[in-house]
């Protein structure tokens, strides 16, 4: 029993490269852009989660500087 060849596989045939080869190639290249993708909503979601973390932390400080403001003995 014969199955029709793929357009990729002629392409691969044409190129002198083995079909398994170009088809690992485009697993790989079609793979990489996935990754590439979740790395950049990754670093996405780690900037959202530093800039609260910044914010966070600055409000902290607000409120220690103010409460030091008011336990501070009065200057003389």
């Amino acid at each position: 029993m014969r199955r029709r060849r793929s357009e990729t596989e002629y392409a691969g045939k044409e190129d002198g490269q083995s079909t398994t080869k170009l088809k690992r190639m485009m697993v790989a290249e079609e793979e990489g852009r996935q990754q590439t993708a979740l790395e950049v909503e990754g670093q996405r979601e780690c900037s959202r989660a530093n800039q609260w973390l910044i914010g966070a932390a600055r409000e902290r400080r607000r409120g220690k500087e103010a409460r030091e403001q008011c336990h501070r003995p009065p200057a003389l």
